[in-house]
Order: structure tokens, then sequence, then C-alpha cells
């Protein structure tokens, strides 16, 4: 996979943290306990745990919602 990840700055050592948490789920949860077979096969894998983190799993730092949901819930009331 092409996965580019931008380092911080030394002084800016907060910079990608929310990237770093992100993708520590799918690492621990999927890919370091799977052997793929190609590429092609870790990458469906990856947008599967994505899909799952996104639309799927409650986030108690969300109010126990799924993030989509609550991006819904935000938007929504944006609006109004």
């Amino acid at each position: 996979m092409r996965i580019l990840h931008s380092p911080s700055q030394p002084e800016a050592c907060r910079d990608n943290t929310e990237v770093e948490r992100f993708f520590r789920s799918p690492k621990a949860e999927r890919l370091y306990l799977t052997h793929y077979t190609s590429n092609q096969n870790a990458k469906s894998d990856l947008l599967d745990c994505i899909y799952l983190y996104n639309h799927l799993r409650r986030h108690s730092i969300l109010g126990n919602l799924r993030p989509m949901e609550f991006e819904r819930r935000n938007a929504s009331n944006s609006l109004n």
C-alpha cells in the first residue's frame, strides 16, 4: 500500500496524534494478527477496518455514538 505519513516537526510533537490513534486500532486488531497474501488483500482488510471504525463501532468519547452518526448529528445541528 502507498499510504503517505507526514511526520511532525520536532517542536510540534502532537501534530499527528489523531492519525496515529486512528491507525492504532486497525493495526492492533487486524493488521498485526493477519498474514496477507497480497497488497490487495491487506488494502481490502484495512478499508473494512476503517468502515467498521467509522460506521459500526461506538466510541465512548462521542457519547457512545458511531463517528458517522456523531458527524450527522453535528451537521444537522449546525444547519439549524
